[in-house]
Formats: structure tokens, C-alpha cells, sequence
């Protein structure tokens, strides 16, 4: 088949001097940018993810660190002490409830050392826990109507505000659920940890 001048024309031309071989240059460049592009944007993401997950671990060593920085929680001499309080034991023993189930009594000194009133009771049961073969105890003033006038004071005492800076004494009585030795722990109000136990022997 004869071609026309313009095929024949087409066909003489270099290469690059043909529209076909620019539109594969331009679709191949377009291409190799969306594809840069693209592993640019994946290389970021991968980088601030990495940067974040660095930043989050520095701040959970950090807050955690500060955490153990600001508790200054010790139980020493049977004397709990944090910032905001003191409690010092005084003494124990057995006495009934109403019922005349056996209860452990303790006696306590509470310090406020905050700068605002607090309530020896509160104090007490939210840092000082009580067991007995790892059942906690549960405190209780269903107790004989023969108490002592001092021992009565004291209960009365621990649920009264007291001011910043002021002592006091308290008492508690936990109800008890066998004879095995009482483990009592002070809990740490910051991290929540154990500071400090102390064991009674139950005697007859």
C-alpha cells in the first residue's frame, strides 16, 4: 500500500522527535513523582509515629519518676507518715461487739500535717487495711455498751473534723472471722503500694 507524504514523513523523524515518544516520557515521569511522593508521605508517617511512641514512653518514665518523686510514704517505729498526715500506733487488743463476737481494737495517734481539717476515721480506713489469711477485715461499732469512758472518747474523736496542723487519738474495732494472726498494711496514698505491715498474734 502506497503511504501518504505525511506517513512517510512521521517515519524519517528521530525518535525523539516523535509525539509518542514524549507522552511515554511524560506518563513515566508523572509516575515516578506520584511514586517519590507517595514513599516521602510513608517515610513521615513511619518517622512521627516512631517520634511519638519515643515521646510517649519519655512521658510515662517521666510522670512516673515525678509520682515517686512527690510520695514520701514510710511506715518506721508503728508510725505511718505521708505529707499530708501521721498515724502512730499506740496499742491493741480483744474486745466483743454487741453480739459478743471477738473485734481487735487498735489505738491510734492521727496527725494532721496538711494545711486544711481531715477526719482521723477517713484517714484511717482509706490507707490502713486489715487481714486475716488474705480476708480483709471490716470495721465495725457495733460494740458492748460497757466501753470504757477514754476507749468511747476515742471512737467519737476519729470521726470529728480535725484542723490543720492538730493531733488527736482514735480508735477503730475491726470485727475478726477466725484465731488466725491479724497483717495489718498502710497503703501509700500516691502510688498506692504497700509501705509498711505490722502482725498481730491473737492470744487467748
Amino acid at each position: 500500500m502506497a503511504q501518504t507524504r505525511r506517513q512517510r514523513y512521521q517515519k524519517k523523524r528521530p525518535f525523539y522527535k516523535k509525539n509518542k515518544f514524549w507522552l511515554f516520557v511524560l506518563i513515566f515521569l508523572l509516575a515516578l513523582g506520584f511514586g517519590s511522593n507517595y514513599l516521602l508521605q510513608q517515610n513521615t508517617a513511619g518517622q512521627k509515629s516512631s517520634a511519638a511512641k519515643r515521646e510517649s514512653q519519655i512521658i510515662s518514665k517521666t510522670a512516673k519518676k515525678s509520682k515517686l518523686a512527690k510520695s514520701k510514704a514510710q511506715f518506721k517505729k508503728d508510725t505511718f507518715e505521708t505529707k499530708q498526715f501521721k498515724l502512730s500506733l499506740i496499742s491493741g487488743k480483744i474486745t466483743a461487739d454487741k453480739a459478743g463476737n471477738p473485734v481487735l481494737w487498735l489505738d491510734y495517734r492521727f496527725k494532721n500535717q496538711s494545711d486544711q481539717k481531715l477526719k482521723a476515721q477517713t484517714v484511717w480506713q482509706t490507707n490502713a487495711k486489715l487481714y486475716q489469711n488474705q480476708t480483709r477485715l471490716s470495721s465495725t461499732d457495733q460494740l458492748i455498751s460497757t466501753l470504757p469512758t477514754s476507749d468511747q472518747t476515742e471512737i467519737d474523736q476519729t470521726s470529728k473534723w480535725t484542723p490543720a496542723q492538730a493531733t488527736t487519738t482514735g480508735a477503730i474495732a475491726y470485727k475478726l472471722v477466725n484465731k488466725q494472726d491479724i497483717v495489718l498494711k498502710f497503703i501509700d496514698p500516691t502510688t498506692q503500694t504497700v509501705v509498711g505491715t505490722k502482725n498481730y498474734k491473737l492470744t487467748e
